[in-house]
């Protein structure tokens, strides 16, 4: 009785891990997005409080035109990376005004470091081990 007690447990137990698991990703606002990336920026590019606001009104901005991408149909994906590009092109010239020379280096950095872990993680590559 005591092993069938276990194993009933054991099960219950692998159901609730499973379905917590099985949940859907939250899917991040407009707003969350834009805080989070300004967080970001303002630690690698050393943003001042004046211009972390600037910044974070055009991270918004962006945030909420690329969620009217979604309903470009993914069979359109030439479609859908031409006007993220273009969109990026905007979003950086914006961002370009409200930077010193030696931050917009910075951002430029940081953004090609972004790409590419986007890139890996889309193809699945890890990244080299440091040691």
């Amino acid at each position: 009785m005591k092993t069938f007690f276990k194993i009933f447990i054991g099960l219950i137990i692998l159901l609730l891990v499973k379905n917590i698991y099985a949940q859907p990703p939250q899917q991040q606002t407009p707003e969350k997005m834009a805080k989070m990336e300004t967080e970001q920026v303002k630690s690698e590019v050393a943003l001042t409080d004046s211009q972390a606001v600037l910044y974070e009104n055009i991270a918004f901005k962006y945030a909420n035109m690329r969620g009217e991408f979604r309903n470009i149909p993914r069979d359109s994906m030439e479609l859908f990376r031409k006007k993220m590009e273009e969109l990026m092109e905007r979003k950086t010239g914006e961002v370009k005004q409200i930077l010193s020379p030696g931050q917009f280096e910075k951002y430029e950095k940081w953004m090609e470091e972004r790409r590419k872990r986007m890139d890996r993680g889309r193809r699945g590559d890890t990244p080299p081990n440091p040691q």
